[in-house]
């Protein structure tokens, strides 16, 4: 089988990248408007671009429907800053209340329940829930799919990392424990308890 992506419908190609392409961390980015309303929704287009010079994150939320920007791009647009929580299996239900349509006066945090916490350098909050906290500001924003944009990828740098006590052993973050989750494709997601270990050639 060889598929052309250009033969395919918008919504076909985006069913088809996401089934293909897995999986994929979550971030679920905390934003905040100038007057102070939060914003909380998931993105499974995440990850990170570089380590150095300084780290550096990024998420892309795709326009709407109707092309029209999303809170969380408007809100970044405006305050250079947002904060990235990572999803664990024990909030996946919380975080995909997240996903809804809400108009920008609604905060997700109260919809979903999960717990704001302040920030240290930037006004977005935390997800007290979420035991892994990236504090981030604006690097630079690209657009795609011109003429029409389809949407922004948002890079931000980290600017201070949370990481929950008992997750941090000798200045090494033992992620293993926190069961995280991926994004599959359709409704599926993945659990990452099930590793296997491959040495490096040089070792």
């Amino acid at each position: 089988m060889k598929i052309d992506p250009k033969s395919l419908s918008k919504r076909q190609l985006h069913l088809f990248m996401g089934n293909l392409v897995v999986p994929r961390p979550i971030a679920l980015v905390a934003t905040i408007s100038p007057e102070g309303i939060p914003n909380l929704a998931p993105y499974s287009l995440f990850n990170i671009v570089c380590y150095h010079p300084v780290p550096i994150v990024f998420y892309t939320p795709m326009r709407k429907a109707d092309g029209l920007k999303k809170d969380s791009l408007v809100n970044v647009e405006l305050t250079e800053e947002f904060v990235i929580n990572l999803v664990t299996e024990e909030i996946a239900d919380e975080m995909n209340i997240t996903s809804g349509n809400y108009p920008p006066e609604v905060n997700e945090f109260s919809v979903s329940q999960f717990t704001p916490v302040p920030a240290d350098l930037v006004r977005a909050p935390l997800v007290k829930e979420s035991p892994f906290n990236l504090e981030c500001h604006l690097y630079q924003i690209i657009s795609f799919g011109k003429p029409d944009i389809a949407g922004e990828m948002i890079m931000g740098e980290v600017l201070r990392v949370h990481v929950r006590d008992e997750l941090w052993n000798d200045g090494i973050i033992n992620a293993n424990h926190a069961h995280l989750i991926g994004r599959m494709g359709w409704g599926l997601y993945t659990r990452t308890r099930d590793l296997f270990e491959i040495g490096h050639p040089s070792d």
